[in-house]
Order: C-alpha cells, then structure tokens, then sequence
C-alpha cells in the first residue's frame, strides 16, 4: 500500500485518480525491460517534492517530485542515485545543467503519455566541458534512463546533450519513451558521448 506524499490522507491508497480526489500525484510510469510494457507505479512514500532550490543545486540520492514551475539558476549536482519524477504541467529548467557524480546513475519519469500534459525537463545550457545531462569532464557517471518526459538538454562546449563530457565517461543510456531533444557541441554526441570521452550501450 502507498501513502500519497500529496494530499491530506492519512490512511494508505494508491494514490491514482480514482483513490485521490487531490491528484494524479500519487503515480509514475516506469517501463519494465522484463514485460517491454509501461507500468503505473505508486510514487514511494518519503519521496521529496521539488518545487525550489533555496541556493542549494545538490540532489542527495532518492525520489524526486518536480512542482510546478522550477529553475535552478546554478549547475545541479546528483550526488547518489536520483529518481526524478516529472510532475503533470510541470516546467524543470535546469539553466546549467545536470552532473552525475562518479558512479550515480540518474532515472527520469512522467506521469503521462500525453505530450500536452507530460512535465518538461529543460536544459538550455551547460559549462564548457560538461554534459546537459550527466557526466562533468573526466567523471565517470553511472546510467541514465529516461521513461518520459519533454526533455530537452544542450552539452557544453565538446560535451554530449545527455552523455558524457569531455574525456569523461557515462554508463548505459537507455531512452524508453518521453520527447527528447539533445544537441552536443563541437564533436560530441546529442545522446553518448562527448568528444574524447566514450559511454556504454545506448539504446532508445
């Protein structure tokens, strides 16, 4: 049973519409590589909302719920493994970018399949040298997997969009579904690897 981090129920539900009077809050979905099917999820209670930063661009590991409109003004570091859920409506814009420390790997999610609807994850700029999404220069990343979501990211300079940086490193990158827009700059990869860097399986 689920607890919904939303609304002002205290006995455990589901949290889909039909339990929720408050919201659709209460749901993601995550594609299983094992059924190669989309599965509505129950969000994890002690899940953190996400709606501003207050000065502070790091993302400890654990679940993530984007709020409505948010921009972090400063590069957003992950410094464990970071699921991040796109909220409904939602606008995430992360003006400089994404890093994934050694090893961390990041997960993103939507709660619909409507493009209308989906949540978006911006990224309209990144450092030189650094991935829109994962890895800063010389850094080993873990995997990336995206299960929805308007995404959009833009590497630094010789960094990929969503990949590794210059001469780093990125595990898989594994896109299952979502709208996705990813510009690398000066021989790096869109979606792999930036320029004398190299990533693991791609698979989209």
């Amino acid at each position: 049973q689920h607890k919904c981090i939303r609304c002002e129920k205290t006995e455990p539900h589901s949290g889909t519409a039909e339990e929720c009077d408050i919201c659709r809050n209460g749901i993601y979905y995550n594609y299983s590589t094992a059924t190669h099917t989309f599965e509505k999820k129950a969000i994890p209670i002690g899940t953190k909302i996400l709606s501003d930063f207050d000065g502070n661009y790091t993302l400890s590991g654990g679940w993530y719920l984007v709020h409505g409109d948010v921009t972090a003004a400063g590069r957003i570091t992950c410094t464990g493994d970071v699921h991040l859920i796109l909220e409904n409506g939602c606008n995430f814009t992360a003006t400089n970018g994404i890093a994934l420390n050694e090893s961390v790997s990041l997960s993103v999610f939507a709660q619909s399949f409507d493009a209308e609807e989906m949540g978006k994850l911006t990224v309209p700029y990144s450092p030189q040298v650094c991935a829109g999404i994962g890895s800063n220069q010389n850094i080993t990343c873990g995997n990336i997997s995206i299960h929805g979501g308007v995404i959009t990211a833009t590497g630094g300079n010789s960094a990929a969009g969503i990949g590794s940086g210059y001469k780093g490193f990125c595990g898989n990158i594994s896109v299952y579904g979502g709208i996705i827009t990813a510009t690398g700059s000066s021989y790096a990869a869109g979606i792999g690897s930036g320029s004398d860097g190299s990533c693991g399986n791609i698979s989209v």
